[in-house]
């Protein structure tokens, strides 16, 4: 015969049986499904976006550097492939004071800038080809031409961004995708 209290335990047990934890596990192993490819597009564009407000930071400071220094301030990629810009860069002050020229004597490093993640592709139109350079006052010393970065990954240009640095020196990110992941 049982006593009162084992009754009484017994209906103030809590806990899941067997089935309930087999039908919360394959509706969570459903959900992880359903949301596994979504997360990785959502990663996939934070890096692009990531990459992009990247050079736009390094080109808005590479021009406030030339504006308080009063002299001309450079961009220069790291790679030695022609518009090949994911690599890296260097942000100098350039003493002679011609632009778009290599680093050399006299002049002052500013900034170095590691390259970016291997997903990530930075490419430059031809004004912006190995050199991006700034005026004392800030403009653009790139003959009064535009200069133009797409920032892309292995989803083409359908994912990529554009940058583009007009005359004045300002860098404006676009909010269309860019027709091509080489400007």
């Amino acid at each position: 015969m049982r006593s009162s209290y084992q009754s009484s335990v017994r209906s103030r047990q809590w806990g899941f049986n067997l089935v309930e934890v087999t039908v919360a596990v394959a509706i969570l192993g459903i959900l992880v499904a359903l949301a596994g490819p979504s997360l990785a597009t959502f990663i996939a564009d934070q890096r692009i976006k990531a990459a992009t407000r990247e050079i736009v930071r390094n080109i808005q400071y590479a021009r406030s550097e030339a504006v308080s220094r009063n002299t001309v301030v450079n961009l220069a990629r790291s790679s030695s492939t022609a518009r090949l810009w994911e690599e890296g860069w260097t942000i100098y002050t350039d003493a002679d004071r011609a632009g778009n020229t290599p680093i050399a004597a006299g002049d002052t490093l500013l900034r170095t800038v590691n390259a970016q993640p291997d997903s990530i592709t930075l490419r430059a139109d031809a004004t912006a080809n190995g050199w991006l350079s700034f005026s004392p006052d800030g403009t653009l010393n790139e003959g009064g031409a535009t200069a133009q970065f797409v920032v892309c990954d292995n989803r083409g240009a359908i994912s990529g961004r554009s940058v583009t640095i007009n005359t004045v020196g300002r860098a404006q990110i676009a909010t269309a995708f860019p027709a091509t992941c080489n400007p």
